[in-house]
């Protein structure tokens, strides 16, 4: 059977780009960090004063928000920015604080769809091992599409559908390979773990720029 992509050059053009963008992807990283374990520590700090003063829970309730809100924007542009070092475009760090129409009118239906999704792969894995690893392969590229596409979520997990047919098995062998590298990256601690992940990251967005690409085709040609 031919598939759509092939796992060996995925991986290759995947540490390709890790050579390419190593620098930047560890500055997105560690400034998404910064910002994460600042916000985190600031939290705690008010959870701890207001053992004394039960006011401090307010400012607590706020940070938890900031927390909250901080995380999904650094997330949804992380994506951003992995899709246009994939496309030979030159990303900046500070377009991690981008808020453009773009984000302004998908991120709320992207953070909807990652609750739904989340809901449904759960469930799946309740009834069954099986059937929850089946939905998680079925609507793995809904969160990539919400972010790129002007799409509903419904549209998101029907072109996901379509994109992953025929290929669930291989992308299951994808997914392996994805964990064996992170596990080899955890071996080799620090110095083997970042390119590792950053390796992963940018695998998984080949694959889904292949597949989305190969199903966009299908159906202009249908």
């Amino acid at each position: 059977m031919k598939y759509k992509f092939n796992i060996e050059e995925v991986f290759k053009q995947a540490w390709t780009l890790t050579k390419k963008y190593f620098w930047l992807m560890l500055g997105v990283g560690a400034v998404t960090m910064v910002i994460s374990y600042t916000i985190e520590g600031i939290k705690y700090l008010f959870l701890a004063g207001s053992k004394d003063m039960g006011f401090m829970y307010l400012p607590y309730a706020v940070f938890l928000v900031i927390g909250f809100a901080a995380s999904i924007i650094l997330s949804f542009n992380t994506y951003r920015i992995i899709f246009d070092m994939v496309d030979g475009k030159s990303p900046k760090i500070m377009d991690l604080f981008k808020w453009d129409n773009t984000i302004s009118r998908r991120i709320g239906k992207w953070l909807v769809a990652n609750f739904v999704l989340g809901l449904i792969i759960f469930i799946g894995f309740i009834l069954l091992i099986v059937p929850g690893i089946y939905l998680a392969v079925k609507y793995a590229y809904v969160n990539m599409l919400l972010i790129e596409k002007d799409m509903s979520i419904k549209e998101a997990l029907k072109r996901s559908a379509d994109m992953t047919h025929g290929e669930k098995w291989h992308l299951v062998g994808m997914f392996l390979v994805c964990a064996l590298v992170v596990m080899i990256g955890l071996i080799l601690l620090v110095i083997g773990l970042v390119p590792a992940v950053m390796i992963v990251a940018f695998a998984s967005v080949l694959v889904y720029r292949k597949l989305e690409s190969h199903t966009h085709h299908t159906v202009v040609a249908a």
